[in-house]
């Protein structure tokens, strides 16, 4: 696909082209630079693929502004990412990715074909290994905040946390309460940590946790914030009260968050019993076997 015929598709697809060349040159890269390529828009995931001396660059884009890049090649050379990746549903085998489920003991069954690099499956998986990175980061601030006296966070360490939607608004509250977040970024950033909270009330990515005993995280002890070892990951009723309480969400975002955790509940509940289920039917045919 030409430059040119690459622009065609930009302009078919996003609405001010200007705008969002505005963004990626101020904010994340020179879109002038001669070896950067459009390479596709997908505007159903709003991800904008681009290609720059082969290595593949996503941008997330919201209202015609780029919110995210993530650098394909340099991410999967980086061994932090290599060990989260094995929190999502893909591995990293080879210098591909693959799916969990075309893999057994290391070994790639006779079908196995690696993700397309300039894929939205491969862009999740990336992305959601960024965000597994970024919550053991999270949980080392939360672990040293009691004590950590000489770190305060800046605009750009909150803006990134915030939109990677990592801090809950528990955590936010409790680095706030340690005088790790000054009163301007407070003010700045409290209004988007309550925003995220329905959409982190939903995610399942945090689910991975439940068995991580060394994950921190903040617990509401006594109508007080602790931080905890091995603490809940998931967003509770308990939760939603406390902010309701302390009038830091309204009535209707208490009531939408309480049946998001009512639905999540129910999802977590049929899985258990369709695993118990599955492990029941294996047992029963070794025991048909024997």
């Amino acid at each position: 696909m030409s430059n040119l015929n690459n622009q065609e598709v930009l302009k078919e697809n996003i609405s001010n082209i200007d705008i969002l060349k505005k963004s990626l040159s101020e904010e994340w890269y020179n879109i002038n630079h001669p070896d950067l390529y459009f390479w596709e828009i997908d505007k159903k995931e709003n991800i904008l693929y681009t290609n720059y001396n082969w290595d593949f660059i996503y941008y997330k884009v919201e209202n015609n502004k780029v919110e995210t890049l993530i650098v394909v090649k340099w991410f999967l050379k980086s061994l932090t990412a290599k060990e989260f990746i094995s929190y999502t549903d893909y591995e990293l085998i080879w210098n591909n990715l693959y799916k969990k489920e075309d893999i057994v003991n290391w070994n790639l069954k006779e079908w196995a074909i690696p993700l397309k690099k300039d894929s939205y499956e491969f862009y999740k998986a990336i992305t959601d290994a960024e965000f597994y990175q970024s919550a053991n980061y999270r949980s080392e601030y939360i672990r040293r905040a009691k004590n950590w006296t000489w770190r305060e966070f800046t605009d750009k360490d909150l803006d990134r946390f915030i939109n990677w939607r990592q801090f809950k608004l528990k955590e936010f509250l409790y680095l706030k309460q340690e005088w790790l977040i000054n009163n301007e970024l407070y003010n700045k950033y409290l209004p988007q940590v309550v925003d995220n909270l329905l959409e982190q009330c939903a995610d399942t990515r945090y689910d991975v946790f439940k068995w991580e005993k060394q994950m921190y995280s903040v617990e509401i002890q006594w109508n007080k914030l602790v931080a905890v070892e091995d603490a809940a990951q998931d967003i509770n009723e308990e939760e939603i009260k406390y902010y309701f309480d302390n009038w830091f969400i309204s009535a209707e975002i208490a009531r939408k968050a309480l049946d998001i955790i009512v639905i999540r509940k129910k999802r977590d509940k049929e899985k258990e019993s369709i695993k118990k289920s599955v492990k029941n039917d294996l047992d029963r045919n070794k025991e048909n076997v024997k």
